[in-house]
């Protein structure tokens, strides 16, 4: 049997207070369904599992099924493969999704008017604040499939009809962006600019809304050079892998019809390297460390991973990827990204609530030593923990802060070289780091 923990959430712009953070690095998928009962095309419950690249299962956020306050319900259709093509906001800070503000069982509610169903979306901080204040008149009777936003606050949105549509936190207006394209699929910012995929008539599976981040209509869509106008693709990631050749140069597409297509950019245009073996596959998240590309995707019923180590320009180093978890019973997992960082980078002096302040003494770690300078307005307990990136609790200690400045030193001499992130937690306030030891 697999135990789902779920954390519990209040959500008037509220906080978990029952468990962790996320873990900035490790993967959050959205899940349709409880479990308690087969999923079908009705309106059914959304959850967030937060899981370690290794396929741990972390914690589950559940997201609001009733008002409370200025929050909205969210629900996604149990049965519509295309719901559910989560992100992350491009400065990492929020994971961005799309529903429908109806009760749960209702038939259909794709199918459903947005006056009687508005299409809601939501976004999730790193410390599993949820805000589903955002309720929009926008593509009514048809789906609501994807949304992407720089900074949590400006949402960029696709479906079934109409368009690309830019909306705001909060508010009731939307501008329509481009309607080049009416039905897409997912919606992406890579390097400051607007991408979707879509399956329509014979556009190229994959275009380029205007540039930059538009704010007003007339965009048009145009389609990447070199791509196919064929294939049935949903999420997709660009990334920056050659150092020869400038800017985005390698796209993964998740393509339900072929697998995991991967292309280069080869004198202007697009060019197929080959196929990872990925059947129904629609979500997809990853990154790069140079040549070395460490993909996530999912395909309804479980996560997979697999690395490419071929770089630019190169087939794939391995087509077969490796199953890391799966789907509960009655449950379908849908889209996937990265986990959100937290909003306080504690790269510089960081006040919180006007309780404490965190310093890291030394911007990287190259001994055995970590320093930190927390200072306090109160003397109390505190509780500082740090994790690598994979999630793994390295650190934990608990400590006697002062009014003023406190020292604190942390060895880290058997830690590996990387990433790590670093949390202080006095009288309910957190604060975070990361850090980089050599």
């Amino acid at each position: 049997m697999k135990l789902i923990f779920t954390c519990l959430v209040f959500t008037l712009f509220a906080k978990n207070i029952f468990c962790q953070n996320f873990t900035p690095g490790n993967l959050v998928v959205f899940r349709a369904g409880s479990g308690a009962a087969a999923i079908g095309n009705i309106a059914t419950a959304i959850f967030l599992d937060e899981y370690t690249t290794t396929g741990t299962l972390v914690q589950t956020v559940a997201m609001p099924t009733m008002a409370v306050g200025a929050n909205k319900a969210i629900f996604c259709n149990g049965s519509s493969t295309t719901d559910g093509q989560i992100n992350l906001s491009a400065d990492k800070k929020f994971i961005v999704l799309t529903g429908y503000l109806t009760t749960d069982g209702a038939a259909n509610p794709q199918a459903v008017s947005s006056l009687n169903a508005p299409r809601v979306i939501g976004t999730v901080a790193n410390d599993k604040i949820i805000n589903t204040t955002t309720s929009l008149d926008i593509f009514s009777a048809a789906a609501m499939r994807s949304v992407a936003s720089p900074n949590g606050t400006d949402f960029y949105v696709v479906g079934g009809s109409t368009g690309t549509i830019l909306a705001t936190l909060g508010s009731t207006t939307t501008t329509l962006i481009s309607g080049t394209i009416t039905n897409s699929r997912a919606i992406k910012i890579f390097d400051g600019d607007i991408y979707i995929s879509n399956a329509s008539g014979t556009n190229p599976r994959i275009g380029k809304v205007g540039t930059g981040l538009p704010t007003t209509t007339g965009q048009v869509n145009v389609g990447l050079p070199g791509m196919p106008t064929t294939g049935s693709p949903y999420s997709f990631l660009m990334l920056d892998v050659s150092a020869a050749v400038a800017g985005l140069d390698v796209l993964y597409i998740a393509d339900d019809g072929f697998g995991i297509l991967k292309y280069s950019l080869v004198g202007g245009s697009w060019v197929s390297n080959g196929t990872i073996n990925a059947a129904g596959v629609k979500g997809l998240t990853g990154s790069n460390m140079g040549n070395i590309v460490k993909l996530y995707s999912t395909d309804g019923a479980q996560i997979s991973t697999i690395t490419d180590n071929a770089g630019y320009n190169a087939p794939p180093s391995s087509t077969m990827p490796t199953v890391i978890a799966t789907a509960a019973i009655n449950t379908a997992i849908r889209g996937i990204a990265f986990a959100p960082e937290s909003t306080v980078t504690g790269i510089t002096n960081t006040t919180i609530n006007n309780v404490f302040s965190l310093k890291k003494i030394g911007d990287n770690i190259n001994n055995n030593e970590l320093k930190l300078n927390i200072n306090t307005k109160k003397s109390s307990d505190g509780i500082i923990t740090i994790f690598d990136v994979t999630g793994r609790l390295v650190f934990k200690n608990k400590i006697k802060l002062f009014i003023g400045n406190n020292i604190f030193n942390a060895n880290i001499q058997k830690y590996n070289a990387g990433t790590y992130i670093l949390n202080v937690t006095q009288l309910n306030k957190k604060a975070a780091v990361k850090f980089f030891k050599f």
